[in-house]
């Protein structure tokens, strides 16, 4: 998908945007991460979910996973309720909860408390994925390096830009 859309990046230089790309600025299509998120997952999901008339959205976002909910646990305003029943606890409180109740706990979790969307996706930093993938998954390690190498490309103009007017 992010051959249509780009590949998301914390960084998102103009000669990427479609505008950029337009007057040839640059020939690789660069997105900021929500963008990517939203094309490539929570839209799809939604049409998906209004398509199939689901009535109830039950989902484990919860306050300690962002500056702030986007929507709070009750809303109906996608066309349907949404119910977020871990919304209010902690990070710990989770995974407390799965070894009293013997869940099987990913192994990502025992690298970072929030877990990638997608895989090899070069945004989202601040996950620590290179980690991860190297150690656990490293031909996905590979494709990763690859693509923050491809977004590196395009943004170093910029920063050495920016830091020549500095």
């Amino acid at each position: 998908m992010t051959a249509a859309v780009g590949l998301p990046s914390d960084l998102v230089p103009t000669s990427s945007t479609p505008m950029g790309l337009s007057i040839g600025a640059s020939k690789r299509r660069i997105v900021d991460r929500f963008d990517c998120c939203a094309v490539n997952l929570m839209i799809p999901m939604h049409q998906r979910m209004i398509a199939d008339g689901v009535k109830l959205v039950i989902r484990g976002t919860k306050r300690a996973d962002l500056a702030r909910l986007p929507v709070e646990s009750g809303d109906t305003g996608s066309g349907y309720e949404l119910w977020l029943p871990l919304q209010e606890w902690s990070h710990e409180e989770v995974f407390a909860y799965l070894r009293r109740v013997g869940a099987p706990i990913c192994r990502v979790y025992e690298h970072k408390v929030n877990a990638p969307e997608c895989a090899t996706c070069p945004a989202w930093w601040s996950e620590g994925r290179a980690e991860y993938l190297k150690k656990h998954h490293p031909d996905l390690f590979e494709v990763y390096r690859a693509k923050l190498a491809a977004v590196a490309a395009e943004v170093t103009p910029h920063w050495n830009a920016l830091q020549g007017e500095l």
